[in-house]
């Protein structure tokens, strides 16, 4: 599946991770979140926030990476408001959280929200970058 991220192939890797499943193979944190990187690579964002969304069921926590390659996803598939309500349901943010809502506020000129989102990078002694 990590495979698949790298090359960019989301529907294989959604493939694999539901082969998985069919035949008793628990997924775990890696391969979950490359499928979600996968997504992430050619913007399929409901496909991302799908996989996200299923790995409690698998037993599976998503960690900051599979948040980031989410929002990232709603980000390059133009859901600014999507991409700002999971930053908002994010338990732990980073860098690159931030920087993933923040495009995806500014892709769509909703400049307010970016703002606030950069604040919140200051307030919390993140460095917002170039």
């Amino acid at each position: 599946i990590s495979s698949c991220e790298k090359g960019a192939q989301p529907f294989v890797a959604l493939r694999l991770l539901r082969d998985m499943r069919e035949v008793k193979i628990a997924p775990n944190e890696v391969c979950c979140s490359a499928a979600v990187s996968a997504c992430e690579k050619i913007g399929l964002w409901s496909r991302a926030l799908s996989v996200l969304f299923s790995m409690p069921f698998s037993r599976v926590l998503a960690n900051v990476i599979s948040f980031n390659a989410a929002i990232s996803a709603c980000e390059k598939g133009r859901s600014w408001l999507q991409a700002l309500q999971l930053f908002a349901h994010t338990g732990r943010r980073d860098e690159i959280t931030h920087r993933a809502a923040i495009t995806a506020a500014c892709e769509e000129l909703h400049w307010l929200p970016a703002l606030i989102l950069l604040k919140d990078m200051e307030e919390l002694g993140l460095e917002a970058g170039a």
